[in-house]
């Protein structure tokens, strides 16, 4: 027990214990100056945790690999983990390569309205398409095929042509 001095009246020898000051009934506070310290820093540390935690919510919803990765996650269910992601600003889209479920895949996304196509589907249409045997299969299967939007067109042109200037396309992840 420590003794204090009254900041209201100036009686000494106050016991730090006391709730109010015997001599002008003045209310101590509670919380000592260390504990008020202390407080101060804990809650300065916590809010600028939070603050750094809302600032990168913000900003990998917005970025083009983060936008993408949060479509695909949207449209599959469940989270993946990204291998590769390409970004092509002139066509808005991304090219993205990941694991799913264990499974390797690869996405076209197209970040102005949200859609997504991925490989391993359209290779499932190609294959039923080559498998149709009437005109009308064949005719049915081509046009799903031309609807999907996995982009073949990005894909060629960023395996032939890379990551540079003339192809568009630059690894962003």
């Amino acid at each position: 027990m420590a003794l204090i001095k009254c900041p209201e009246c100036g009686k000494e020898n106050v016991s730090d214990t006391a709730k109010t000051c015997p001599n002008c009934g003045f209310i101590f506070t509670h919380m000592k100056k260390r504990d008020k310290k202390i407080f101060a820093v804990v809650g300065g540390v916590a809010a600028f945790v939070v603050i750094l935690l809302v600032v990168k919510l913000l900003l990998s919803g917005t970025s083009p690999a983060g936008k993408a990765t949060k479509i695909i996650e949207t449209d599959l269910g469940y989270s993946i983990d990204v291998i590769n992601i390409y970004y092509n600003e002139e066509q808005q889209g991304c090219v993205v390569e990941f694991y799913g479920n264990g499974i390797k895949e690869t996405a076209c996304v197209y970040l102005d309205d949200n859609k997504v196509g991925y490989e391993s589907i359209y290779n499932q249409y190609i294959e039923q398409s080559n498998n149709a045997v009437t005109n009308e299969e064949k005719q049915k299967c081509a046009q799903r095929v031309v609807a999907y939007p996995y982009n073949v067109y990005w894909i060629l042109n960023l395996t032939m042509n890379g990551t540079n200037d003339e192809s568009g396309w630059e690894k962003i992840k």
